[in-house]
């Protein structure tokens, strides 16, 4: 079960409503706290949103932050925090990690990542 730690509006479809960017992490017991960005249709029926995409599900982000520029179309979301290389532990981050996404029209698609040593 995810938390919600942080709720963005922003139109990134192009249809002219508001979509939910919706940051949220996953407690857990035995390791540190998974955050990942949910971005739920702005367009969709509040009773059965609409869920476009899950962004960061592979990277294991701490301390995300979640920034949009751009509107509709050519919208731009960026999340950056620390993440975890292919060789790092669940524990301990080794990395500052920066994903962009745009909208295709269909699905969000990766357009650029950039990993910094910590």
């Amino acid at each position: 079960m995810y938390s919600a730690i942080l709720v963005q509006r922003q139109d990134i479809t192009g249809d002219g409503y508001a979509d939910y960017l919706i940051l949220g992490e996953c407690p857990s017991p035995t390791s540190s706290w998974p955050q990942i960005v949910f971005v739920v249709d702005g367009a969709s029926d509040p009773a059965a949103p609409r869920l476009l995409g899950r962004l960061g599900t592979k990277d294991y982000f701490r301390g995300a932050q979640v920034s949009v520029s751009g509107t509709g179309r050519n919208a731009t979301i960026v999340v950056s925090g620390q993440g975890l290389s292919k060789n790092a532990a669940l524990c301990c981050p080794d990395i500052i990690l920066t994903i962009k996404y745009r909208w295709s029209g269909q699905t969000l698609k990766e357009v650029g990542r950039r990993q910094i040593p910590i």
